[in-house]
Parts: structure tokens; C-alpha cells; sequence
């Protein structure tokens, strides 16, 4: 049944996100990826329509005396029928307004950046974590001494014996009643998986050199924030959130971002939101997926301040909420809106003057790739002439 009632939609406009361009030879044109969301939404409800926007330019604060500013408001107030544009579905707001079915999240994280490439001087110990090399370490010595019950030599031939067939060389054998020992099988298993793990992971690094860790959490940023080694902005209303936090290094965050005024609402989308080795950015998934999308050197955090529903605020006058619900749930099966956020993401990239994207041309393996390496095999060269000087002696070991 086709809508014949005229409603009228209040939205806060906001640059790349939703604006309304009105002419009269193409009538009311919605921009942003907020914005064609809502024209798909309105198109297929099928109801004439008007664009409003609140004259204080807010989403919406409650104010003393009960009533509500911006977007809100208006809804509030039944100036208008709906309300649109990152309305989060909030405790103190839906005492008073009405919301529909979400058609997305909104989560409150930070963007660090991704830091630079790490030496490959030392490249052939990044494939294991400290941990693994000790164990590692550790394997080889007590491998090494319960085969010395088997093998008729040294404590040291034995385990130079062991580590060798780590690093794919075979074991030579006195007793042949080892080769069909089940741990000897075992052994053999375990150094294959290692060797076999460590040089793939050893190509791969020196293909795709491995980065700096970023800051990936609130609390690494907080403990980043205290030393004095890192910066963050944040919006107002997010350093409120974090004073009120029940965890207590939200709240010392929050009180350093308060006292140094690292604080942006990041009105002016067409400046350079810069983020950097230590200068990191607060905002909302949908803001930092539009910014920063299309970035392969930032890193989004691991956990979030906040989490919302966002949803469209409506009236009691209005007349086709079953019919906005059904239409807010296709869509949200389609992944229409996340498809329009990803297209704007990928015209800002474009539109933006400068970009940190760029092309890496490959070049052949040089001799500080491999340095680190070659170190190794000198240092091993130098303990072989100490403990070994020639053959004659080596024969003569016990």
C-alpha cells in the first residue's frame, strides 16, 4: 500500500557522512554514505518527504528542563516524524524517544599506527617469540642428555649431534637399536615440524619484512599516555565516558586527555587526521573505517570504550514503522549500509591530497638482509676453531 501522509526527516548533517544538496532542477539530492542510505530508505518506504535539520546543529543532549537539543529533539517535540544520522540508541534517550530496528553498530575505538619495518640484522630469530627459542633450548638439552644414554659419545658431540638433526642432518648412529626406538621417531617428528615451521615463517618475514607492534588496547594506550611516550585525541563526549569508567586506567586516561586538552570532535573531516608513531585518534568504527579504510599502516584497537545500537528515532505521529523495520532488516541482510561506507572510504582516499599509500617496488635480497646471518655462521666458525682446531682432535674427544 503506497504512503500518501508526508513526513518529514530531521538529520544533522555532517561532511562525507550526510548532507542535503537541494536544486531546483534535481529537487532534494542526500549525500554522504549516511545520506544514500537514507535515500534507499525513504525511495522504498515510498512516503513524500521533507529534510529538516536542527537549527542548534546537535544530535541530541537532554537539557535541564527535561527537553532535548538537536535531532532529538525536534523527533521529541514532534517537529519531525523521524530522525536520522548516527542516532546511538542510548538508556536516557530512549526513556523519552522511541527508536526502530538497528541498521548498524557503532563501536568507540582508537587508531594507532602501524610502526615501521624491524631490522632484518637479526630477521632469523623473528619466526619464535623469546619463549619458543628458550624451550626450544631447553628441548635440545634434555634430548640431548637422554640420548646420551644411547649414543656412545660426548655430552657435547651428543647434543651438537641433536641440534644438527633440528636443522635437517641425520644422527650417526653407534647402536643400532636406537633407530627403532619410538622417542628417537618421536625426535625426529618434532625437529621435522620445527624446521619445516621456522623456515616458512624465515621466508615469509624476509618477503614481508614484520612491523613494529602497534598499541592495541586501552590499557597499552593508557600506560603508553602515563610515560609521557604518546598523545591521544579524543571527543568530548568520549572523555566523559572515561572519567566515569569503573576501570581505573580508563579513568587516569581520561583525566591526562582532560588536563593536556587533547580534545577534537573532529568537525572538519577534510583536514589531515594525522595519526603517527605516537599520536594516536579516539572515534567511532564508522568514522575511522571512512578515514582511515582504505590504510594498511594504522591499526584499529583490539577493544572499544563504548558499543551502541544506531537506529532511527521516530514520533508518535508517524504512520509506517512495521514497514521502516522490514525494510531497515532487508537492507541490513544486503550489507547495504557497510557497502556505501566502504565506497565513500574509497572516494575520500582519492580526493585526498596526500596519502600514506603507496607502491613498494621489490628488490632482490642485499647483503644487510642477510648480515644478520652471516654474523651467526662467524661466530659459529670462531667457537669451531676454539673448541675444535682440527680433525685430529676432534677424532681424540671422548
Amino acid at each position: 500500500m503506497k504512503c500518501t501522509e508526508n513526513i518529514s526527516v530531521s538529520i544533522r548533517p555532517f561532511p562525507y557522512i550526510i548532507g542535503v544538496n537541494k536544486s531546483v532542477e534535481n529537487g532534494t539530492q542526500l549525500e554522504g554514505y549516511d545520506g544514500k542510505y537514507l535515500q534507499v530508505v525513504l525511495d522504498a518506504l515510498g512516503c513524500p518527504y521533507d529534510i529538516v535539520v536542527p537549527e542548534d546543529m546537535h544530535w541530541g543532549v537532554q537539557k535541564p528542563d527535561g527537553d532535548w537539543t538537536g535531532v532529538i529533539g525536534m523527533v521529541h517535540r514532534k517537529e519531525a516524524d523521524l530522525g536520522f544520522s548516527y542516532l546511538a540508541v542510548m538508556e536516557e534517550r530512549f526513556k523519552d524517544i522511541s527508536f526502530t530496528n538497528s541498521y548498524t553498530r557503532q563501536e568507540f575505538l582508537f587508531v594507532s599506527h602501524i610502526g615501521e619495518d624491524l631490522s632484518k640484522t637479526f630477521s632469523f630469530v623473528h619466526p619464535f617469540d623469546m619463549a619458543t627459542w628458550i624451550l626450544l633450548l631447553v628441548t635440545l638439552m634434555v634430548v640431548s642428555a637422554i640420548f646420551k644414554i644411547f649414543l656412545s659419545s660426548s655430552v657435547l658431540n651428543t647434543f651438537y649431534q641433536v641440534f644438527g638433526n633440528l636443522l635437517g642432518q641425520s644422527i650417526d648412529f653407534k647402536d643400532d637399536a636406537m633407530r627403532f626406538s619410538a622417542l628417537f621417531w618421536i625426535w625426529c617428528l618434532f625437529a621435522c615440524i620445527i624446521s619445516w615451521s621456522y623456515s616458512a615463517i624465515l621466508l615469509s618475514f624476509l618477503i614481508q619484512p614484520m612491523k613494529e607492534v602497534p598499541i592495541r588496547t586501552f590499557y597499552d594506550l593508557s600506560e603508553a599516555v602515563l610515560t609521557g611516550s604518546h598523545k591521544v585525541i579524543f571527543n568530548n563526549y568520549s572523555v566523559t565516558m572515561l572519567r566515569t569508567s569503573n576501570e581505573a586506567y580508563m579513568v587516569r586516561l581520561g583525566e591526562v586527555v582532560e588536563s593536556k586538552g587533547w580534545i577534537d570532535n573532529f568537525i572538519n573531516l577534510s583536514a589531515d587526521l594525522h595519526v603517527g608513531r605516537d599520536l594516536s585518534r579516539g572515534m567511532t568504527t564508522g568514522l575511522a573505517k571512512l578515514v582511515y579504510g582504505t590504510r594498511d599502516d594504522v591499526h584499529f584497537s583490539e577493544d572499544y570504550l563504548s558499543t551502541s545500537a544506531v537506529a532511527f528515532a521516530y514520533s508518535k505521529n508517524f504512520c509506517c514503522l512495521p514497514k521502516l523495520n522490514w525494510i531497515i532488516s532487508q537492507l541490513d541482510g544486503a550489507g547495504l549500509y557497510e557497502q556505501f561506507l566502504l565506497e565513500s572510504s574509497v572516494k575520500k582516499a582519492l580526493k585526498s591530497v596526500r596519502t600514506s599509500n603507496y607502491v613498494q617496488v621489490g628488490s632482490p635480497l642485499s647483503i644487510n638482509d642477510l648480515s644478520g646471518a652471516l654474523a651467526l655462521l662467524l661466530i659459529g666458525l670462531q667457537q669451531r676453531s676454539l673448541l675444535v682446531p682440527n680433525a685430529s682432535t676432534w677424532k681424540t674427544l671422548p
